[in-house]
């Protein structure tokens, strides 16, 4: 018996050609990787964020309240992110409930005076610093540089120009880089990629590695060619155009959901739990109390007659051997004095001893906002 098979006739020219086709979403991306590296990137497996509290969850300063009118000093709104003001108006910050969908927390910028006018040297923006110890993973500065993608979600009262700015540590390469807010009062996702810049200083182990800027009103000498890195001492943060946020008072400018990894693309943002954003932040400030009135602080024990020495074990080591300040009133429950204390600081752990009479005892805190603060922030 025969059997006849008769295969309708193809394009050998165009089937080929299919072969060139993204296969789902990266896939054609995927299909050229030539390493598994390059994969996982594409697919965003793995640890690839850089910034931590990027979702402005975490709040030890304020809980939510609205910080001071920022200055050139600097002042921390959530955890990591400072605000910074030099220009002729004020500006404050705040953790808010107001974010885009995958989102809860959104750190929010509201203008308190507008600024008429504004020093040639003068910028206003959010800094996010990198430690030398994660900025390693871009190669930056070597002959080995890996691109990088910044992306996030941003809202703001005036639409127009913005930028965020990449300076390396010795404050001689920058890198300016623009998006674009195009509708007021609406959650919009932005991604910049930055190129690899084979020279300039971006480590230094547990001190600075880079900033990023996230510029918000300059004066005329800090703006500079935008999309290509600069070298050069000076604060170059911003172009002309940008969008006039201090114009007026009340105007608002709010960002969540900062990533930035190393390659070309952006990929979904790395949700990390609660608790692991919270150790991470705790690397550079922590602490210790500020929850109840007559909460136990520090068990102490008498080595002398007149000295008691109290010590904790941080739950987190410190970048370095961190500042030690005392917020509100602390007494110990033998004496009833406050006494006057002395800090004994490590990364690990801290002590304070105060002389008091006795020879063991508790110290207390005289209300709920009385409290320890551990900063080693960069």
């Amino acid at each position: 018996m025969t059997v006849r098979v008769n295969k309708p006739a193809f394009n050998l020219r165009e089937k080929l050609s299919e072969l060139e086709r993204p296969i789902g979403v990266k896939g054609n991306e995927l299909m050229r990787a030539e390493t598994a590296q390059e994969a996982g990137a594409l697919l965003g497996v793995g640890r690839k964020n850089l910034i931590i509290n990027g979702n402005q969850n975490i709040d030890q300063r304020h809980d939510g309240s609205a910080t001071a009118n920022f200055s050139s000093s600097g002042q921390f709104v959530t955890d990591r992110w400072e605000g910074y003001n030099a220009n002729g108006g004020t500006i404050s910050g705040q953790r808010v409930e107001d974010a885009p969908p995958g989102f809860k927390r959104s750190l929010k910028l509201t203008v308190g005076t507008a600024a008429a006018s504004r020093a040639a040297n003068a910028y206003a923006g959010m800094y996010y610093t990198v430690e030398g110890f994660d900025a390693n993973r871009f190669a930056w500065g070597t002959s080995g540089a890996k691109f990088a993608t910044i992306s996030f979600w941003v809202k703001s009262s005036v639409a127009g120009l913005y930028t965020v700015a990449v300076r390396d540590n010795a404050f001689t390469s920058y890198y300016i880089a623009t998006y674009y807010i195009n509708f007021i009062n609406t959650w919009e996702y932005k991604t910049v990629t930055i190129p690899p810049p084979t020279s300039g200083s971006f480590g230094a182990g547990n001190g600075l590695g880079f900033s990023l800027f996230f510029c918000l009103d300059t004066g005329s000498n800090a703006q500079g060619t935008v999309n290509s890195w600069r070298i050069g001492a000076g604060n170059y943060y911003a172009t002309s155009g940008m969008a006039p946020l201090f114009a007026t008072s009340g105007n608002t400018w709010q960002i969540t959901g900062v990533q930035m990894e190393v390659g070309k693309n952006a990929t979904e943002f790395e949700h990390r739990s609660y608790g692991e954003e919270l150790a991470l932040c705790k690397r550079y400030y922590q602490k210790i109390g500020d929850t109840a009135t007559n909460e136990i602080t520090l068990g102490g024990y008498s080595v002398s007659g007149s000295t008691i020495y109290h010590s904790i074990q941080l739950p987190v080591e410190m970048r370095v051997v961190p500042t030690l300040t005392q917020v509100g009133s602390l007494y110990s429950v033998r004496s009833g004095q406050p006494g006057s204390l002395s800090g004994h600081r490590g990364r690990k752990g801290f002590g304070v001893s105060h002389v008091t009479t006795g020879d063991g005892n508790y110290l207390l805190a005289s209300n709920a906002n009385a409290y320890f603060v551990l900063d080693a922030e960069l």
